[in-house]
């Protein structure tokens, strides 16, 4: 159910939804920075979801601002969390 869910909303999202979501997070992100999310999200989205996204974040590690992906990482393990309850 979930799965759907998700994968709906992936579709739809934009790169708008990332740097909103992310100043409600307290991290204010470029607009370059959102647009390889929102890339890495569409694409990768259902490893983040059920997989193991560690070579893909490894990948994002490079293409990002450390502070970014720092911020992105801690918020990343803390929905996994919430999910995995």
């Amino acid at each position: 159910m979930y799965e759907t869910i998700i994968g709906n909303y992936i579709k739809t999202m934009s790169t708008s939804d990332i740097q909103n979501y992310a100043l409600e997070k307290g991290i204010q992100i470029s607009d370059k920075d959102a647009s390889t999310l929102l890339t890495v999200a569409k694409k990768h989205w259902l490893t983040f979801y059920k997989g193991d996204p560690s070579i893909i974040l490894q990948d994002l590690k490079n293409k990002i601002d450390p502070t970014v992906y720092k911020a992105g990482i801690a918020l990343y393990k803390e929905i996994k969390k919430k999910i995995n309850q």
